[in-house]
């Protein structure tokens, strides 16, 4: 019993750091996890797909640069290979981070700041810590979300374009009144 309640501290522990996480990313980054965000909301699917297609493409190469490191014995190739694994996770960090900031926003939308990226954090840690459906499809689904909606984020506005006003008269003004 007293093994359950150590676990379950540490569970929790885990939790609130991530929560304390998410905060500070969310201090420190704001714009680039609201436009990461935005493209959560209008391009889901898309979002996912460029997430997994990038997940892909990136482990691949990893893969081959270990492999290679392996081979060979040099361990710089390793090393590339480590590298390549970290550029999609920080792209998968901005990515959780502002799939928090909807999952808060889902949640209390009367709440705003800090109270809802804890709350985001709080529930979707929660939910990915669910054995099996959390941990192999809820986690890896918003992982590769997150991803997608960081790289789409670099290349799109995320905001929908205003119209061109269009002047009344395109000609130029006479000068009668001179």
């Amino acid at each position: 019993m007293l093994e359950a309640f150590y676990l379950l501290t540490i569970v929790l522990g885990i939790i609130l750091s991530l929560a304390a996480f998410f905060v500070v990313m969310q201090v420190f980054f704001p714009e680039r996890i609201e436009k990461t965000r935005r493209m959560l909301d209008t391009l889901p699917g898309r979002a996912f797909l460029v997430g997994l297609v990038n997940f892909v493409f990136f482990a691949a190469i990893a893969i081959t640069f270990f492999a290679l490191g392996n081979w060979t014995g040099i361990g710089l190739f390793s090393l590339l290979g480590l590298i390549t694994l970290v550029i999609p996770g920080i792209g998968m960090v901005f990515g959780l981070a502002s799939a928090v900031l909807r999952v808060g926003a889902s949640i209390a939308p009367q709440i705003s700041g800090v109270r809802r990226t804890v709350l985001g954090a709080l529930v979707l840690g929660l939910a990915c810590g669910l054995p099996f459906v959390g941990w192999f499809g809820l986690l890896p689904y918003v992982s590769l979300l997150g991803l997608g909606a960081f790289i789409i984020s670099f290349f799109r506005n995320g905001k929908k374009a205003a119209p061109q006003s269009v002047q009344e008269d395109s000609r130029p003004p006479d000068n009668r009144d001179m």
